[in-house]
């Protein structure tokens, strides 16, 4: 295991920070360069775009104490927990396997298809986004602690399996650390919120019957998800479209799509993208994600009604761990995106491992155990050897700004895509490159405002005043209160009394944005 997931991700220690997120969250965060006590009250009260992960900019924080901006340290420490969680996936593995089916003869097959489960994990493609990309530290953080949690549930139920129910359970060992690793999976990304619902569903799976102890066990794991839940909320207040703005249908056939989704590109990990175009906003791509989401949707409740108990429990593990980012409750702009797979795929090596139980327990394989052995080692080498070259090639598509958005555009044609390479070639100097990206932006999105300020001011600074004049005009055309429009025009206008008018705009304009002190303005 160490090998392949070391063949995939060696590499990524010598990547480099990457212009989607990296930069403002960590590069220009003002809060992770000292670590004060005003600081460290921002981590748990504050948010940055949206973000509330206290834990994870704690982490950074300490991060650049050590190492500062270079990516190295940042990179290995995202490496190595996507290793440590793999390794507790095939614990988990073992151990549910271990007591649904404790037949002693069975235990070296339980090892294999631990392994076998926890390696397609951990390997996959899907995961990549979320280890080569520094920024979801968080994702790879609170999965960490998530999974302990879980890990720390399982040795409790086992306790109280041997010695029956204590008089304090909050004072048990096992449920103090599994409450403590929940608090601290829920400071590092707020998608924690979904293990009292999935602590519940392993309490289905052990089938207690204790309800009141059980409810009572949750308390005060409901409790601190409700407080994620408040402080989520506050913190994404202001990038929270309108409910209204958004239809019940829209919510419930981006959810279903999204559930789909996840399971297509598990089982077809190609042509895997930085920002998927699949939103039912887009009305080039609205019928493909309507009649996806019916699909998936039918199909959902098929295997929910054919299903036996033990794969509708595995099935809810799957909806309710995605829940968070199926649409339901959108905040951002991207409804699918690789990174949301890499807790709710852990069924998916449940799967494998069940498979791999119920191959050599079967009346055929079992009078032919060389036969079996060969047919599933051989299988499952030529997957492991696929596996390790798509996520190795995956991997390296990470490994600069210029690289990942080359990519994005090989897929599609995109508008972030081009802006980000047009901004990585300008903060580099490269006035001549960023110009190229800025015109192909302006030739396929003439109403995009950047990608004519870019423009104008990349032809500017090559000396080129006729074409900076004239994408500065077809700016202020679009927007007539563009400051750097106005100023660049300034510069190049030639006649006195326009540019007398424009000096008048832009002293007002000026004044008028110190007035208001905007967050950000473009």
């Amino acid at each position: 295991m160490l090998i392949c997931l070391g063949s995939i991700y060696a590499q990524t220690i010598f990547f480099d920070f990457v212009n989607l997120d990296d930069l403002p969250l960590i590069l220009e965060n003002p809060h992770l360069k000292e670590l004060s006590w005003e600081n460290i009250k921002w981590y748990f009260t504050g948010s940055l775009y949206g973000n509330w992960i206290p834990l994870t900019n704690l982490s950074f924080a300490i991060l650049y104490q050590l190492f500062k901006f270079n990516p190295l340290p940042y990179h290995l420490l995202n490496t190595l927990l996507h290793v440590c969680n793999t390794f507790i996936v095939w614990r988990l593995i073992y151990l549910l396997f271990e007591i649904s089916i404790p037949r002693i003869n069975h235990t070296k097959i339980i090892i294999i298809a631990s392994w076998a489960g926890a390696l397609f994990w951990g390997i996959h493609p899907l995961r990549v986004e979320s280890v080569a990309w520094v920024i979801e530290l968080k994702d790879v953080l609170f999965t960490f602690f998530y999974l302990l949690s879980i890990h720390s549930y399982l040795l409790y139920l086992h306790h109280l399996k041997l010695h029956g129910a204590p008089r304090n359970y909050y004072a048990d060992r096992h449920y103090l650390f599994c409450f403590a690793f929940f608090i601290l999976s829920g400071l590092s990304k707020p998608m924690a919120i979904t293990l009292p619902v999935c602590l519940l569903l392993l309490d289905c799976a052990m089938a207690r019957r204790d309800w009141i102890l059980i409810v009572r066990e949750k308390i005060p794991l409901f409790f601190f998800s409700l407080f994620i839940c408040l402080m989520t909320l506050a913190a994404t207040a202001e990038m929270r479209p309108d409910f209204n703005d958004v239809t019940l249908f829209d919510r419930l056939i981006t959810g279903f799509y999204g559930l789909g989704f996840y399971f297509e590109k598990t089982l077809f990990p190609v042509k895997l993208a930085v920002i998927y175009h699949y939103g039912m906003a887009d009305p080039t791509v609205r019928e493909l994600v309507v009649i996806s989401g019916v699909a998936s949707g039918l199909l959902f409740f098929l295997v929910l009604k054919l299903a036996n108990r033990t794969s509708r429990l595995a099935l809810a593990f799957y909806v309710i761990t995605l829940s968070p980012v199926l649409g339901f409750f959108q905040i951002g702009s991207q409804e699918v995106a690789d990174r949301f797979s890499y807790l709710p795929s852990v069924v998916f090596s449940l799967a494998i491992g069940y498979f791999f139980i119920r191959a050599f327990d079967s009346e055929f394989l079992a009078t032919r155990k060389r036969f079996a052995s060969v047919l599933l080692l051989s299988s499952g080498l030529c997957i492991t050897v696929l596996l390790c070259t798509l996520s190795h090639a995956q991997a390296h598509i990470w490994r600069n700004s210029f690289s990942l958005w080359t990519h994005q555009l090989s897929i599609r044609p995109d508008a972030k895509a081009l802006f980000s390479l047009t901004k990585f070639f300008y903060n580099k100097h490269d006035y001549h490159r960023a110009s190229i990206y800025s015109m192909e932006g302006t030739r396929l999105f003439p109403e995009n405002e950047d990608f004519l300020i870019y423009s104008a001011i990349c032809h500017f600074i090559l000396g080129a005043y006729d074409q900076a004049y004239v994408y500065s005009q077809k700016s202020l055309d679009l927007n007539p209160h563009s400051l750097e429009a106005l100023r660049i025009k300034y510069v190049l206008e030639k006649n006195s009394e326009v540019k007398a008018s424009l000096t008048r705009k832009i002293l007002y304009l000026e004044s008028f944005y110190r007035s208001k002190q905007p967050k950000s303005f473009k």
